[in-house]
């Protein structure tokens, strides 16, 4: 069986993950509504980035807030000083571990200023996420 079909196939038993956290996701998209975000940067790459489309047109839909997709060699290999400073950054990681995007996320921390913790969370394979 090929990975992408048992990613498919995998959609029930992600949409029950989903559904068991309901509560815990509900809390955490009030709490960032309820920030005056000026903008929302994304930060992830493949099937991640993917999932971060799909959460960029929630966000602009439901709140009415641009949301840009942040490439991260303008951070790691680039060394860019960027004004972000009262934007929300979020990233999407299917490991979180990945070292371009923590220190993409570490070096706009510095700069800005206010953060949206999630805490810990489980990660799920982005695309069975997005496709359920």
């Amino acid at each position: 069986m090929s990975r992408m079909l048992e990613e498919a196939l995998s959609a029930p038993a992600v949409v029950a993950v989903q559904l068991d956290h309901a509560t815990d996701i509900a809390e955490l998209a009030d709490g960032l509504a309820a920030q005056p975000w000026p903008a929302v940067l994304t930060v992830a790459r493949g099937s991640s980035d993917h999932a971060a489309s799909y959460f960029a047109a929630l966000v602009t839909r439901r709140l009415g807030v641009p949301v840009a997709s942040l490439p991260m060699s303008t951070v790691t290999l680039h060394a860019s000083a960027l004004r972000v400073a009262g934007l929300l950054a979020v990233a999407f990681s299917q490991s979180g571990r990945s070292p371009d995007l923590v220190e993409t996320m570490r070096r706009t921390a510095r700069r800005r200023r206010r953060h949206a913790g999630a805490g810990e969370r489980a990660g799920l394979a982005a695309g069975a996420s997005v496709r359920a």
